[in-house]
């Protein structure tokens, strides 16, 4: 599933592996081998690849797109092709949340996720750096609390109550099985998009999707199998009872549906994933009302050291 149908991912002997799942690295490795080797009408992919363009405008002249885009020498180009997809997310940019950008008395250094990679090799490991306080509740803020605890660090995870509240995470090793190695990779196959009711389904499948979608059985059954797969994840994770948690740890109980996705996701891609949160993460459901030179300050009055602010935003 990590690779393309023409070129397997190959990995080093020693290459940490779990379900299936491997490190960033190398996938960022596949893909830079993949756009220099594949090559079409004389042209490489990676040539087709423009970075540092702004997106001006968008056209559809006859069966015919025309994007015109400026070049970060302010060089305009106009970019053409019968197929357009539009794969932007929700933002290009790191986004700081306004109320860190107004409270300016915090001296020790605010990053963002982007940041983290480089963040984890230098600053995390040195001694100064004992108090560390992130701010978010989606995946990427969950990596960083994670690799801070694995680290040593003092771990305080802020997350605001009038947000959707923490992610809600799939075990990697749920829904695998016989020739699927990972929930993610059992979900990504042709049968499992049957159950989502998408209109890029092909519609050779369309009886199928009737029955799924359309019938009193097929509609009952979905639900059944949507609790479970959602109350799997909950037991998981036992917020409520899990043995040797900090009593802070149900207060990352999530909120978000299954079904409706209305909250962030993600995968707990360790097999020590629930305890390491549960046994070592201070959890604050709360606002930040302001800062001070080296700690921040909660809505209800809370004031929390910290060396360093990373925000999973």
């Amino acid at each position: 599933m990590l690779g393309y149908s023409d070129v397997p991912v190959t990995l080093p002997p020693d290459a940490p592996t779990f379900y299936g799942c491997i490190e960033a690295k190398y996938i960022t490795r596949y893909l830079a081998d993949y756009v220099d080797s594949h090559i079409y009408n004389g042209n490489s992919l990676r040539s087709r690849v423009h970075f540092g363009h702004h997106v001006e405008k968008i056209d559809k002249r006859s069966d015919t797109w025309i994007v015109r885009a400026q070049d970060c020498q302010r060089i305009v180009h106009d970019l053409s092709g019968s197929k357009l997809t539009v794969a932007t997310g929700l933002t290009s940019l790191p986004y700081i949340p306004a109320i860190l950008q107004q409270l300016n008395a915090f001296e020790k250094p605010i990053q963002h996720h982007k940041q983290f990679g480089q963040t984890s090799r230098t600053l995390l490991k040195t001694s100064e750096c004992k108090n560390v306080a992130i701010f978010g509740a989606g995946k990427s803020a969950t990596d960083m609390v994670y690799e801070s605890v694995k680290k040593g660090k003092n771990v305080s995870w802020i997350i605001r109550k009038d947000g959707e509240g923490p992610a809600l995470f799939f075990t990697a090793p749920g829904g695998g099985g016989g020739r699927y190695e990972n929930s993610t990779e059992a979900g990504a196959t042709r049968w499992s998009a049957c159950f989502s009711p998408s209109s890029f389904m092909p519609r050779q499948g369309w009886l199928v999707h009737k029955l799924i979608h359309r019938t009193g059985y097929g509609i009952t059954y979905l639900r059944d199998k949507i609790r479970k797969s959602d109350q799997s994840c909950r037991d998981a994770a036992a917020y409520q009872d899990r043995e040797g948690a900090l009593p802070c740890f149900s207060d990352l109980e999530t909120t978000v549906s299954a079904f409706w996705c209305t909250g962030p996701l993600g995968l707990a891609q360790h097999d020590d994933f629930w305890d390491t949160l549960a046994q070592n993460v201070q959890v604050h459901r709360k606002n930040i009302s302001s800062l001070k030179n080296h700690s921040i300050v909660l809505d209800d009055g809370a004031e929390i050291e910290a060396d360093i602010l990373l925000c999973g935003s």
